[in-house]
């Protein structure tokens, strides 16, 4: 949250504390106030001073108290079953992962040829259009998903009023970090937000961390941590696509095991509630699904695995088929 945007501070005191890099709630209350006093002007201000400001902002970044009979009164509304869409056989075992109105941070993860923007895609609009109270919001933050793209796929849907629900989904690009907290307060706003999803994050995040200062592991932690409090508080699944990197580990010259090293940096991990690895499947794997209708060649699979997470068993794992027009497979 930017400092201005807290209107208890004094503006002078926001403006000062902008011309020395402290913008933002995250960078107010991760420097010690003897070190963000040495940094002002002298006489500017007083240590007692700095920390009634701190609680000021403390009080404004925190998320609100809702009464336990408040949360009570929505469930009914938000994880009713009644407009459940029909999880594939396939991919039942991870599906608890990908419904909607959880209250949990999801990262979504894979090699890059691995369609999961396609694949969450087709799962928030399936969703979305099986219930005409749900809205979802997705973040593109390189331009790769396209409204065309999302109408080709509702297309395909049987259930009533497939088009339709391209009205209730909410598309933002946005480039740089800052401006994600635009979109969170605007969603944040409206009842029957059941997706919100980051199309990817590393894109986001991945140039703070290239520097040598600690400041962009910072920013990470404290969107992480938002993210979070609005998900519990709101009841909604936010899907993040993250990049991940691979390295192989050779005993001599024997191929023994591939690691899966997180483009964020290895405590990205701990600040989600899951991880869902995407990975290709051959069709010599015993994974791959056994249909007739596979073998013209029109489609492909790919495995989708719990690498971790706080809710279910790791190590679950499904299978998902994409058409070549990117539809998602339901049947198998």
């Amino acid at each position: 949250m930017r400092l201005s945007a807290i209107t208890e501070l004094p503006l002078e005191m926001i403006t000062t504390l902008e011309e020395q890099g402290i913008k933002t709630d995250a960078d107010f209350l991760s420097v010690p106030l003897v070190d963000v006093l040495l940094k002002l002007p002298p006489g500017k201000t007083t240590l007692g001073q700095l920390n009634d400001y701190r609680e000021l902002v403390s009080r404004a970044s925190s998320a609100p108290g809702i009464p336990a009979e408040q949360l009570m009164g929505r469930l009914p509304e938000t994880t009713s079953t009644k407009h459940d869409i029909k999880w594939s056989p396939s991919l039942l075992p991870v599906s608890g992962a990908l419904t909607p109105f959880s209250g949990r941070v999801i990262e979504i993860a894979g090699h890059g040829n691995s369609r999961k923007s396609e694949f969450v895609l087709n799962i928030v609009l399936l969703h979305v259009s099986s219930n005409a109270r749900m809205t979802a919001y997705w973040v593109d933050t390189i331009g790769e998903i396209s409204t065309g793209q999302a109408s080709n796929i509702v297309s395909g849907f049987s259930e009533d009023g497939g088009m339709a629900c391209l009205e209730r989904m909410r598309w933002s690009l946005v480039m740089e970090a800052e401006h994600i907290y635009d979109v969170l307060d605007e969603a944040v706003t409206f009842d029957g937000v059941g997706y919100l999803v980051i199309d990817k994050i590393t894109t986001l995040l991945g140039p703070l961390l290239a520097t040598s200062s600690s400041q962009g592991h910072v920013w990470m932690t404290e969107l992480m941590h938002h993210l979070r409090v609005i998900a519990q508080t709101h009841s909604i699944t936010i899907l993040v696509r993250c990049l991940i990197r691979c390295t192989f580990r050779l005993t001599h010259v024997f191929f023994v095991g591939m690691f899966k090293i997180p483009a964020l940096g290895p405590t990205f991990t701990f600040l989600t509630d899951a991880t869902l690895w995407s990975a290709y499947e051959s069709e010599s794997s015993s994974w791959f699904p056994r249909d007739s209708r596979l073998l013209a060649g029109d489609y492909t699979a790919y495995r989708l695995e719990v690498l971790k997470a706080n809710f279910m068993a790791s190590g679950a794992a499904g299978i998902f088929v994409l058409r070549s027009d990117l539809h998602l497979l339901l049947e198998i």
